[in-house]
C-alpha cells in the first residue's frame, strides 16, 4: 500500500521509475570505502573508542595488580565486609550516591518503561553498556595473564 501523503517524485525517483533496492557489490564497496564517509564514522564513534580503550586499561591494571598484590586485595575485601557488617548493626553509617558513581564511571542508565520487569531493565542496561563491559573484562583477563 502506497502512502498518499508522499509526493510522486519521491516514489519514482528522478528517472520516473521506482528506485532500485538492488545495488551492485562494487557500488556497495565504493560507498563503504569512501574516505569522507569513513572519516565521519570514525568521528562519530570516537567517544565509544575512547570508552573501550579506557575500560580496557582499567581492567588491565586491576587484573595486573590483583594477581601481583592479591594478599592486599583480600585484606581490603575483608575490611569492606567488616564495614558492611558494622553498617548492618548501625554502628557505622555508610552512604553511597550510586547515581553520581555511575555518572563518574560513564555508564548510561536505561530508560525504564511503564510496567517494565527487572529482567527487561537489566537487558536494556547490557545492550547500552556492552562495549565498555566487554573491554573491561578482556583487559582484566589480559592483566591477569601478564603478571
Amino acid at each position: 500500500m502506497i502512502d498518499t501523503n508522499v509526493p510522486a517524485a519521491v516514489l519514482t525517483g528522478s528517472s520516473g521509475f521506482p528506485p532500485s533496492s538492488n545495488t551492485s557489490w562494487f557500488d556497495h564497496m565504493k560507498d563503504a570505502l569512501n574516505p569522507k564517509l569513513l572519516w565521519q564514522k570514525i568521528k562519530d564513534s570516537k567517544s565509544l573508542l575512547l570508552d573501550i580503550a579506557l575500560f580496557f586499561g582499567v581492567g588491565f591494571l586491576i587484573g595486573f595488580f590483583l594477581r601481583k598484590y592479591g594478599q592486599y586485595v583480600a585484606a581490603f575485601i575483608v575490611f569492606c565486609v567488616c564495614l558492611i557488617l558494622l553498617s548492618q548493626f548501625n554502628i557505622v553509617q555508610l552512604g553511597i550516591n550510586w547515581e553520581r558513581v555511575q555518572q563518574v564511571i560513564g555508564f548510561r542508565l536505561p530508560v525504564v518503561p511503564e510496567g517494565g520487569t527487572l529482567v527487561a531493565v537489566y537487558w536494556e542496561w547490557v545492550k547500552i553498556n556492552i562495549f565498555p563491559v566487554l573491554s573491561f573484562c578482556v583487559g582484566f583477563l589480559v592483566g591477569l595473564r601478564m603478571s
